[in-house]
């Protein structure tokens, strides 16, 4: 599909620099269909899309390139890349893996509100979970961006914030995954974290990970 041409993206947001407003609207389009597998994408169509110089352009091109989304041969041409299910599911993988250390940590340290909160995002994933939607996927993504932001561990934070975008790429390759064995995990997820065991709350999400990997696309479910 090529580039559109559309009025420059609004930046309402203060003090953001314009390289990260250029790269919000890439990734978006990169999520979205907009760009497609394989597209080229020339400056020249980029900076008339968005209205601005190359240099913010280019410099976001590099944020896409480092996470994956984007690849580039010096000089010769920049393209979107393929998201392959076998990566998406090793990215999967790692992101259950940085919710499960996030959970030992943040679940024991939680307020009565913070529980609360994270009891009400587990339900959101087992009520979507149970009439399979997909975007209980994105409920999950929620839920680790809590953990990982309650868990006081930098590191996990920067390992999140460079992972997430890479999977949300990725999970375009497998669009349906059969989500419903979600649902048998949220209880105990949710009662660990009444609890404040942070133990049993890494152990179900280490089980929801198991039950998705096990369930796989809903082409080969059931």
């Amino acid at each position: 599909m090529p580039i559109p041409h559309a009025a420059a993206p609004e930046n309402t947001a203060p003090r953001r620099l314009l390289r990260d407003v250029v790269y919000d609207q890439m990734f978006r389009a990169a999520l979205d269909g907009t760009f497609v597998p394989g597209e080229r994408l020339s400056d020249d169509a980029l900076s008339a899309w968005l209205g601005t110089s190359r240099t913010p352009i280019r410099e976001a091109i590099a944020q896409l390139a480092a996470v994956g989304i984007v690849e580039v041969a010096s000089n010769r041409w920049t393209r979107v890349a393929a998201p392959d299910p076998d990566d998406y599911r090793c990215a999967r993988r790692m992101m259950f893996g940085l919710s499960e250390l996030a959970a030992r940590s943040a679940v024991p340290a939680l307020g009565t509100h913070e529980a609360h909160e994270l009891g009400v995002i587990v339900t959101e994933v087992e009520r979507r979970a149970a009439v399979g939607q997909d975007s209980a996927r994105h409920e999950l993504l929620r839920m680790g961006d809590f953990l990982a932001a309650h868990a006081e561990n930098t590191s996990l934070s920067a390992m999140r914030a460079t992972l997430t975008p890479r999977a949300r790429f990725l999970a375009l390759a497998e669009r349906r995954i059969d989500v419903t064995p979600l649902v048998g995990h949220c209880p105990p997820l949710r009662a660990a974290v009444a609890r404040r065991d942070g133990d049993a709350a890494a152990s179900a999400i280490r089980d929801m990970a198991e039950a998705l990997d096990a369930a796989g696309p809903l082409s080969r479910a059931r």
